[in-house]
């Protein structure tokens, strides 16, 4: 193997929290090698990623796929195949399984025939639209057969939208018959092996599914609406509010709040008048709904107009358009980024006995209706950039009741980073973590150092009343180490 270069270099001082490092290693690979195999030529690589990026799998057919049968097929699966049988006269017998193929693809079918009764044969469909098909042709040892024949055959996939394996069992008219498919493989043709192994999805499919791809990195979440519970108590003013339960017009909404956020609304109660809950309201407090097709739904089942519903509105052209889910979800296309409502309604009159809201928005493409809490979704998280600010004034603080003012408040930030110095300079520059929910009143923070051979360290109190860091202990003369700057990361 090809020796691996490590090369260091100094890197550039700064004075900001990032200039800790004094040194980074870097890896260097010698010219024409590859990371993953030093040995092979980049011709040999593009050969392999070609190939495996084709498969990079054994079996392309899958025998957990569903079976579709076709005129009165009666089957069984077996470990490696299907017995194909009927008991009532046909000419024929036929089951479908669908196939993922590579596309443009020199393929191989193998597998063996056993015809007890009547003929049986394999073939593979293709289509462009899933409804019309066309057998694709195979060359080799293969075709119907009345008794045992062992299939071997060749052919290349085209450039079509759907594949199928179809297995028949071919009996002649008024007759019954019953064949066995057995030891079923398709594989890429330069794989020369007969082996019969599990199927598992392709390197290409494991790597393009594009449609999957991106909508994991839209939602990565479930529910697409966060209701939060501080927003909410100020959008309802009508009423009467007793902690978190909001009472307004005979109705009583108890809104289960979990970290701050609304997952159940229990209503409960007779409306004397139609009565309801502004989740979001679009004048005050809107939902900021981007460009989509979403599904809405969390309202519970036998709602209508006329008894209860979960209310869906958008500003179109300056109107309010609604869309009202009544227990089985609704359709919510948004031709524009709106700024939108969600409300829950009762009707007046009618009694509801403690029924269950769980107001929920996803994608059109998420079927499952089933609720969970909303959070941030992937997209939203990787395009987060932290910030980092400084928050006091910089200083060479290290004396016991020196204080460190901070100028912004400790709980907009997830984290402090506390930035040490030797003599009031970037010279060996240290930082120090502190997570801000450890930063209860008076609580204390120590910071050890290994100045040269010798240990030293200084303690920090926080104080909320002030809004202020003050130096407690330490054991650092003037020339030696000091805390210079504190930064907020969120």
């Amino acid at each position: 193997m090809p020796d691996i270069f490590l090369e260091t270099y100094k890197n550039k001082k700064t004075d900001d929290v990032y200039g800790f490092a004094d040194t980074e290693v870097r890896e260097k690979i010698p010219e024409g090698a590859s990371s993953l195999n030093p040995l092979a030529t980049q011709d040999e690589i593009e050969d392999i990623w070609e190939n495996n990026a084709r498969t990079g799998v054994h079996q392309l057919f899958d025998i957990n796929a569903p079976v579709t049968a076709v005129n009165n097929a009666l089957y069984e699966k077996t470990t490696t195949g299907y017995r194909v049988y009927n008991t009532t006269a046909k000419s024929y017998s036929q089951i479908r399984i669908p196939l993922v193929l590579p596309k443009n693809t020199d393929i191989r079918l193998t597998g063996h025939i056993s015809a007890t009764s009547g003929a049986g044969n394999f073939s593979i469909d293709y289509s462009d639209n899933g409804s019309d098909w066309t057998t694709l042709p195979l060359t080799g040892t293969g075709g119907a057969t009345t008794g045992e024949l062992d299939y071997d055959v060749t052919g290349n996939t085209g450039n079509h939208n759907y594949y199928r394996l179809d297995v028949y069992c071919t009996t002649g008219t008024n007759t019954t018959g019953d064949i066995t498919a057995s030891n079923i493989l398709i594989t890429d043709k330069n794989d020369t092996s007969n082996a019969v192994t599990d199927y598992a999805e392709t390197n290409l499919q494991l790597t393009q599914n594009k449609v999957s791809y991106e909508f994991n990195a839209k939602t990565g979440v479930h529910n697409l609406l966060p209701v939060l519970f501080s927003k909410v108590k100020d959008s309802n003013a009508g009423g009467t509010w007793a902690d978190n339960v909001y009472s307004f017009r005979g109705i009583d909404y108890t809104l289960t709040v979990v970290n701050g956020y609304v997952t159940e609304i229990d209503v409960n109660g007779t409306a004397s008048q139609e009565s309801s809950l502004a989740l979001y309201s679009r004048s005050n407090n809107p939902f900021v709904v981007k460009k989509g097709s979403y599904i809405f739904n969390g309202c519970p089942q036998g709602g209508s107009d006329n008894d209860y519903k979960l209310m869906f509105t958008q500003t179109v052209s300056g109107s309010a358009v609604t869309n009202n889910d009544y227990g089985d979800g609704v359709a919510v296309n948004v031709a524009n980024d709106n700024n939108s409502g969600v409300t829950v309604v009762i009707a007046e009159g009618k009694n509801v006995d403690h029924i269950k809201f769980k107001p929920m928005l996803r994608y059109a493409e998420d079927t499952d209706s089933t609720f969970a809490p909303s959070a941030k979704t992937n997209l939203e998280l990787t395009n987060i950039a932290p910030t980092c600010d400084l928050i006091c004034t910089a200083g060479n603080y290290k004396a016991v009741n020196d204080e460190i003012a901070l100028s912004a408040d400790v709980s907009n930030y997830n984290q402090l980073a506390v930035v040490c110095c030797r003599n009031n300079s970037n010279d060996g520059l240290q930082t120090f973590p502190i997570i801000v929910s450890f930063m209860e009143n008076n609580s204390y923070h120590l910071f050890r150092f290994r100045y040269n051979t010798d240990a030293k360290y200084i303690q920090v109190q926080y104080k909320s009343e002030g809004n202020k860091f003050v130096v407690t202990a330490t054991d650092l003369d003037a020339s030696e180490y000091g805390i210079r700057r504190i930064y907020g990361i969120r």
